[in-house]
């Protein structure tokens, strides 16, 4: 009996020590894809092929997944090219909050156009959507809510918790239509206010812009080039959503980019929710920044539709999207 209970012994320890050797960690469950960016296409897309695009994969429990190359697949449904075309990933970057705390300055156009091109004021509903996308990872992150026309900036509210809702919600309401689109004036104001108030060492800062035109009523100084480089010295990307056709993509993309933000483009208001609540995601739990290739180089004004499909966990997302090479 001695033997038999000493020689079970070691039997188990062994079995246990081998189980423990074996297990691996399991992937995070995906259970959807969020595209937060239409494609980015950069001066040298029609010499490189190369294009970019963020989205966020999102797992049963509602984290972002930081997933490599090999869990990513991109299928071509639909071209307007009479070529056959491939779409392979070439790179894949996560981009992350620097620090546990966020503070987002959101700034809302408010010019005459809004009133033809959001006549329910859906950006209102969306802003909402933004502020508790905000509350439902942190109170800790700060929200700030400021609208534009052509002469004036108007704080509507000033930084607070994202957790004060009443406060937030009302500033949003109280968002007007009239003038015209000093946009870059307006985010000028935005980045300024934001450095003042915030500290860089507690907070990771963004600036996020709604707006439906171009600009055309800014102070001479307040030029793209400009803002571009106050948003590099202040260390605030500019997160961008357009809306309509009256917008210059190309600027706004630019603007964006090489702030380190992201630039998405609702074609009508009844996408700015969707639109709103992706850009709250991305900022609090991360995204994905796609660097993909098209070969063979398609003609400008080529139209795709396309179908992302990623893997984690055992299972299997996807999602589909259309546009129009530049």
């Amino acid at each position: 009996m001695k033997k038999y209970f000493i020689t079970g012994v070691v039997l188990i320890i062994i079995l246990a020590g081998c189980t423990k050797g074996t297990t691996e960690p399991t992937e995070p469950v995906i259970k959807e894809i969020q595209v937060i960016s239409m494609p980015y296409f950069p001066p040298d897309f029609y010499s490189t092929g190369n294009f970019e695009m963020a989205l966020i994969a999102l797992s049963e429990k509602g984290d972002a997944i930081n997933f490599g190359k090999d869990a990513i697949s991109i299928l071509i449904d639909s071209t307007t090219s009479s070529s056959q075309h491939t779409i392979k990933v070439v790179d894949i970057g996560f981009i992350s909050p620097q620090k546990s705390k966020i503070s987002v300055g959101l700034l809302l156009d408010s010019s005459g156009s809004m009133g033809s091109n959001d006549p329910d004021g859906k950006r209102k509903s969306a802003a909402k959507a933004f502020i508790k996308k905000l509350l439902k990872d942190s109170p800790s992150h700060l929200a700030m809510v400021a609208d534009f026309s052509d002469w004036y900036f108007r704080l509507l509210q000033e930084y607070t918790s994202v957790s004060d809702t009443a406060k937030l919600f009302a500033a949003i309401d109280s968002v007007t239509e009239a003038g015209y689109t000093a946009l870059y004036s307006g985010i000028r104001r935005t980045l300024e206010h934001t450095d003042s108030v915030v500290s860089a060492s507690d907070y990771s800062r963004n600036a996020l812009v709604f707006t439906d035109g171009e600009d055309n009523a800014s102070a001479s100084g307040d030029t793209l080039g400009a803002i571009i480089n106050l948003s590099k010295v202040k260390g605030i990307p500019i997160y961008v959503i357009g809306l309509g056709s009256g917008v210059s993509i190309n600027d706004l993309q630019r603007l964006a980019k090489e702030t380190g933000g992201i630039y998405a483009h609702a074609d009508s208001a009844d996408a700015l929710d969707r639109i709103f609540t992706g850009m709250g995601l991305g900022l609090t739990k991360g995204y994905s920044n796609i660097t993909a290739n098209i070969s063979p180089v398609p003609s400008p004004y080529t139209y795709f539709t396309i179908k992302v499909k990623i893997s984690s966990g055992g299972k299997t997302a996807s999602v589909t999207l259309s546009f129009t090479t530049p």
